[in-house]
């Protein structure tokens, strides 16, 4: 076997999830060839140091296919919805206890392919996504969080669709509408998808970078924040790589249908993670207004009724 590649023909959380299992993989096979085919822009894992093809190149194969064979190159298939109905229920989401299941399952079937072993650790916190930001513009994002700094607190808003159905939870327009007038002067309200608001203090990843795929930026962007609110989609799960989710100092709120559908779960780490099942907008705004309110505030019971 000369080549592998790994393939996904889905979402951007989709090739994000498995990075570190994947470089464990080629770590042990120095000799073998790999690159990645999916159809997300080239960017997005490029410091996963696996060469990037469009999905279009390489065979037509089944999305619940896991391992295809050429006469010279084996297709591995890193969309977990291919172990749907096995390692979790229709109607879920992978989470990293899951992941490192199905890269155990494909070590074990690589250690029998190749005729050599092909391991992991029996620990998952092993093989957090990581991200060499030496290959992004942080440059970019740092010039933006010095314009800023006139806001003492930065909250991220990973508002956009989550493409594989985690969440009933919209865009959070009301809810960044209501909070951004609330709070105008410490807060700046930094959003991944644009609600058409204007106002001081509220912004646009879009605006801000203005790049074809601003993933990793919004990524290291989340490191400078003090709450992210997100709903398990692309942006949001960007921002849960493994120094953020060590970092103490990070909060995460996520909005979903079900708790095992976040990346974390059944894992502990550093990082507060919060998980709420409403999609009342109401509610929704009530429960992160006592998120954003100063910690004296949540002391002394003083309530901010919505109108």
């Amino acid at each position: 076997m000369k080549k592998i590649t790994f393939f996904n023909q889905f979402h951007n959380g989709d090739c994000f999830f498995g990075k570190n299992w994947i470089r464990n993989i080629m770590q042990q096979l120095p000799d073998i060839e790999f690159s990645y085919a999916h159809r997300c822009h080239p960017d997005i894992i490029k410091d996963l140091g696996c060469k990037y093809i469009p999905l279009s190149d390489i065979p037509e194969i089944d999305r619940m296919v896991r391992i295809a064979q050429s006469e010279d190159t084996l297709y591995i298939n890193t969309w977990c919805g291919a172990f749907q109905g096995e390692l979790f229920g229709y109607h879920q989401h992978s989470n990293y206890i899951i992941q490192h299941r199905i890269y155990e399952m494909y070590c074990e079937q690589l250690t029998n392919i190749l005729g050599r072993p092909v391991t992991q650790s029996n620990n998952p916190h092993d093989y957090l996504p990581s991200i060499d930001f030496s290959y992004y513009d942080t440059a970019m994002v740092d010039r933006v969080i010095n314009d800023l700094s006139p806001y003492s607190r930065l909250v991220l808003f990973c508002n956009g669709i989550a493409n594989s159905g985690q969440t009933g939870v919209g865009d959070l327009k009301f809810t960044i509408d209501y909070l951004s007038q609330e709070f105008p002067m410490d807060w700046a309200f930094i959003c991944t998808h644009d609600v058409g608001i204007e106002r001081d203090n509220v912004f646009y990843t879009g605006r801000l970078f203005n790049k074809e795929s601003d993933l990793n930026e919004i990524a290291y962007l989340s490191t400078k924040t003090e709450l992210i609110v997100g709903k398990n989609s692309g942006p949001y799960s960007f921002c849960q790589f493994d120094s953020n989710m060590n970092d103490s100092q990070r909060k995460f709120f996520c909005f979903g249908k079900l708790l095992t559908d976040c990346p974390n779960a059944g894992l502990q780490f550093p990082a507060e993670f919060k998980f709420c099942d409403q999609t009342n907008d109401r509610l929704i705004t009530n429960i992160l207004m006592r998120e954003l309110l100063p910690k004296t505030e949540r002391r002394t019971g003083m309530q901010h009724i919505m109108v």
